[in-house]
């Protein structure tokens, strides 16, 4: 059974002559970013968790003033007879530790030390991580193979025990934690950003 011309022409159609045809549109990375971001619900829980933590870390001393418990005061009144803290109560709303002082106000001025302590560390590492990866992937050679022993050789290190020892040593402190976490933090840094210099530098665009 034929088909006739009409037929055809309905079934096939042909673009344009004058007409461009439609690409893809390239996403950039902070697209593509976001884009999984919004389907990832663990991460959504995530940044929802860690912006309610940032605001209650920032606001602590509004927390203070609110509720009238400076994070050192010593309430005498909050242990019993057997020097046993309290549990929690409408003006407590975590309790008191063992000398009195409210926990929910010290709770929040602990956060503004933990986010201050992630985020220099955090600083610290990355710019420690992409300098040594750019300079392991670009130059190559013997510079990589002496940096990525150099990374080898510091994650093999166990990370809580020269902690503890440097603790012990130095005392704690938040210079010292801080140290800690980015120079254990690094190796990882530099390998991701290692390997991606290794891949666009064997790109057709980069060796033109």
């Amino acid at each position: 059974m034929t088909q006739s011309a009409t037929d055809l022409s309905t079934s096939f159609q042909v673009a344009p002559a004058g007409g461009e045809p439609e690409g893809i549109q390239a996403r950039s990375p902070r697209q593509l970013f976001w884009s999984r971001f919004r389907e990832d619900k663990l991460a959504i829980a995530g940044g929802v968790a860690i912006i309610v933590m940032l605001l209650l870390a920032l606001s602590a001393p509004i927390w203070e003033s609110i509720t009238g418990h400076p994070y050192d005061k010593l309430f005498t009144d909050r242990t019993d007879a057997f020097g046993i803290p309290l549990g929690p109560t409408n003006s407590f709303w975590f309790g008191s530790d063992d000398l009195g002082r409210d926990l929910f106000v010290r709770m929040l001025y602990g956060a503004r030390v933990s986010l201050r302590i992630a985020f220099l560390a955090t600083g610290v590492e990355v710019g420690i991580g992409v300098l040594v990866g750019l300079m392991s992937g670009f130059r190559g050679g013997a510079i990589d193979v002496g940096l990525s022993r150099l990374m080898d050789l510091v994650l093999s290190i166990p990370f809580l025990l020269l902690g503890i020892s440097l603790a012990v040593a130095v005392g704690a402190s938040e210079t010292l934690v801080i140290f800690i976490i980015a120079f254990f933090g690094w190796p990882y840094i530099a390998r991701i950003v290692r390997g991606q210099v290794l891949s666009l530098r064997e790109s057709q665009f980069v060796e033109a």
